[in-house]
């Protein structure tokens, strides 16, 4: 088949691969290696690590709640705690009873007389509270805790506020579409769709914690929150999808083809020495975003190329705007 520009270079890949039974599937797998690919680049700043919460939903003023990839959140204190040396934060009381290089053991006792709750959590290093109980109690206070530094001797939590985001980042990824009076592929109707949708969330939000919209800003002043939408396949998003989001998103970056390759590349090369199958080895690599394989694959700035205006790396972005906002 003859190369149509027009059409993204991952459709030409995975063709040897793939047919109409599958390629749907290897679609949302791609969109997930998406996802992967910014997770990683996004852990690999410890101030954006430390605030960044996975799949979580943000509500707008409008009262509609919008599920996200990433959620960087406020970050409203650190808990320093000494082993069995207990210290209070709201109703709760925390202890940390023992600890190693990657995890802690914690104690975590309710102050509320009527409800004398006392709990044994174990945390591994960057990871948030898991055990039911205490997630919900914290998140009365209106606090996800996060262990961001362990050891024998002490834990430092840190205490994020969901409810006041500095930034939502979504990762976006549209395929091609055949028409049935031609040949040629091309962008779908999901395109334009899709980037309603990201600039609906981008205004809700904005008019929530701005208190305007991105037209409508004073140029040069500080926005307290802000809108990042990450695309694939570049060239299936066309122009009028393109401004739609760049009208109303902060900043909006592409992923190149030639990134998701390379990584494809890696993973095929993982299936080749294995002697598996790559097609069903890449499937079951790309389980989930929030339960990725810890390998060695590289993301770096080049990964993430700015759609338009900006000549500032998406990591540095958010860095800027954390060092802004929320510099503790």
């Amino acid at each position: 088949m003859a190369r149509d520009p027009a059409i993204s270079d991952i459709f030409y890949y995975f063709e040897q691969f793939s047919s109409l039974q599958t390629g749907r599937t290897i679609g949302r797998k791609i969109g997930v290696m998406q996802e992967v690919m910014l997770r990683k680049y996004l852990m690999q700043s410890p101030a954006v690590a430390e605030r960044i919460l996975l799949e979580h939903s943000v509500e707008g003023l409008s009262g509609a709640t919008h599920k996200l990839e990433f959620l960087v959140c406020n970050l409203s204190d650190r808990l320093v705690m000494p082993i069995n040396q207990p210290i209070q934060y709201g109703g709760i009381e925390l202890q940390m009873v023992s600890g190693k290089n990657d995890s802690a053991k914690i104690v975590a006792r309710w102050l509320d007389e009527d409800n004398p709750v006392r709990l044994v959590s174990e945390i591994k290093k960057g990871a948030t509270f898991n055990s039911k109980p205490l997630l919900l109690r914290l998140r009365r206070e209106g606090l996800v805790a996060r262990l961001i530094e362990v050891s024998s001797d002490y834990a430092e939590l840190a205490l994020l506020e969901p409810a006041v985001p500095l930034a939502t980042i979504e990762s976006k990824r549209v395929g091609a579409q055949r028409f049935s009076s031609s040949d040629k592929l091309g962008a779908g109707i999901q395109t334009i769709e899709k980037a309603k949708q990201a600039a609906l969330v981008a205004i809700d939000a904005d008019l929530r914690f701005n208190g305007t919209v991105k037209p409508q800003a004073v140029p040069q002043q500080l926005r307290r929150y802000l809108s990042i939408v990450v695309l694939g396949n570049g060239v299936h998003w066309e122009r009028k999808s393109r401004r739609v989001l760049l009208t109303y998103v902060d900043h909006v970056y592409l992923v190149p083809d030639t990134s998701i390759i390379r990584y494809c590349d890696y993973v095929r090369n993982l299936s080749q020495q294995k002697g598996e199958d790559f097609l069903q080895f890449y499937m079951d690599y790309f389980s989930g975003m929030t339960t990725m394989k810890n390998d060695n694959f590289q993301v770096d700035d080049d990964d993430f190329v700015a759609l338009e205006g900006d000549s500032v790396s998406l990591l540095t972005v958010v860095e800027q705007h954390i060092t802004n906002i929320n510099p503790i």
